[in-house]
């Protein structure tokens, strides 16, 4: 009766530790997935913010560059000027 306990015993611990492995294993597992859906998720959030960044500057470049046109067109003397700016710019070219 002894040894059939003692065993009992060792396939019971023997079953307790292959448990404790594929848990310890499933847990690592799952432990990566979740931490690579998370930096998948932070690179997806960084890019659209940078997206959103480029296109904030580009708008207000063209909002600056609108009304700086507008200001330097405001006179006769001046728009003589910047098409005579441009046309000497386009014959270098």
């Amino acid at each position: 009766a002894r040894i059939e306990r003692d065993k009992m015993f060792a396939e019971a611990k023997t079953t307790i530790n292959q448990l404790h492995e594929e848990s310890k294993e499933s847990a690592t597992a799952e432990y990566t997935k979740i931490v690579e859906s998370a930096k998948d998720e932070i690179e997806r959030q960084k890019n659209e913010a940078l997206a959103d960044v480029r296109n904030q500057v580009a708008e207000f470049s063209l909002q600056i560059a609108e009304k700086l046109v507008r200001k330097n067109l405001d006179n006769e003397g001046a728009q003589k000027q910047l098409i005579e700016t441009y046309l000497k710019e386009a014959k270098l070219n």
